[in-house]
């Protein structure tokens, strides 16, 4: 897992959640997982990264919350056969059956079931050139790590300790 990429001019980032506004530098927004592969398919290759929600339907919501297994049991998969409507891991699966994988990825699902089948499928169906990381979708907006060195003091670049 990396650091997602500097954005060129040409690039467009995609942004998948049913609920959460698009963070600044987000081009395009998909609520539904129809929409975000209609327009992967219609942008190709311009996308260059995409951020990830699982959960993009109320049914997606309920689903996740079951508290059952405890702090050392395995994770399950989410069975999603008997989902009406799709989730983000359909977009993985897509851009799996399709070979049109977006060269970077990251997760930013708080359903902890649904990031572990992402992380999961991307660990093993991506190819090489795909980076990808799971993130904090309530964190605060990403700063140069430059700028976290200065706000600490911690020796950095601007810190002669």
């Amino acid at each position: 897992m990396t650091d997602r990429p500097q954005k060129k001019d040409t690039d467009l980032w995609l942004w998948l959640d049913d609920m959460r506004l698009p963070p600044w530098g987000y081009d395009l927004w998909a609520k539904t997982a129809d929409e975000a592969i209609s327009l992967l398919e219609f942008h190709g290759g311009k996308v260059t990264h995409c951020s990830l929600d699982h959960d993009l339907a109320d049914e997606h919501y309920a689903a996740h919350h079951d508290n059952s297994g405890g702090y050392m049991d395995p994770v399950i998969p989410i069975d999603r056969s008997e989902y009406k409507e799709k989730t983000g891991y359909e977009v993985l699966e897509w851009m799996h059956e399709h070979d049109a994988w977006v060269s970077d990825v990251s997760v930013h699902t708080m359903n902890p079931k649904g990031r572990l089948d992402m992380l999961r499928k991307l660990e093993h169906r991506a190819p090489a050139h795909v980076s990808f990381r799971s993130c904090n979708p309530m964190a605060p907006a990403p700063t140069t790590r430059e700028d976290d060195w200065k706000k600490t003091d911690r020796p950095g670049p601007d810190n002669n300790d």
